[in-house]
């Protein structure tokens, strides 16, 4: 009965998850990122040089978001914006989910949902389709994997793709590179 509970919880903080992702598209971040993945798309490479600032026309830019860029691009031409909504809702809620079960594997499921609501409750302003979004699903599947690590030792290996696409979509693939070398210490 316990488990059946929250079980239920879980699927209804992860529609909760849902509904929070499902607002208007307003981030001027996310209209940036559309318009470069446009160019990458048309052009089939990444831009070397800022075509979009009126200040830094011409000079250098290192786009360390181009993958995200392309893929949010893609996205968008297949589907317009209701596909955009659609990755939004599959990326944040996926992320959650891999979270959520990777936390069950050290907490009570009453536990889980209860930190999960109140982390959910304070991170629904950051969700937009920025390549934070990415960040937080690569994190989430990561740890994921890290949780595993004992059970399925060769399915961290799936770790190396998953940085190589983290690293090409967001910075941040930093912290994901810090878990890893963090649970190595704490293994040894």
């Amino acid at each position: 009965m316990r488990r059946a509970s929250g079980g239920v919880l879980v699927v209804l903080l992860l529609a909760l998850c849902a509904s929070f992702c499902l607002t208007r598209t307003a981030e001027v971040d996310t209209h940036w990122h559309l318009l470069a993945g446009r160019v990458i798309l048309a052009r089939h490479e990444v831009p070397r040089a800022d075509d979009f600032t009126y200040t830094s026309t011409g000079n250098a830019w290192v786009d360390l978001q181009w993958l995200f860029e392309a893929v949010l691009a893609w996205f968008e031409r297949s589907g317009g914006w209701p596909a955009l909504d659609l990755l939004k809702v599959l990326v944040l809620v996926t992320g959650f989910g891999c979270a959520l079960v990777a936390a069950r594997r050290r907490a009570s499921p009453l536990a889980v949902v209860g930190v999960g609501l109140t982390a959910l409750l304070a991170a629904q302003e950051r969700f937009a389709l920025r390549p934070e979004a990415a960040s937080f699903l690569c994190l989430s599947v990561l740890l994921l994997l890290l949780t595993w690590r004992h059970d399925h030792p060769r399915g961290i290996y799936a770790a190396i793709p998953l940085l190589t696409l983290w690293a090409n979509m967001h910075a941040l693939y930093v912290v994901g590179l810090a878990a890893m070398l963090l649970v190595a210490a704490g293994d040894g």
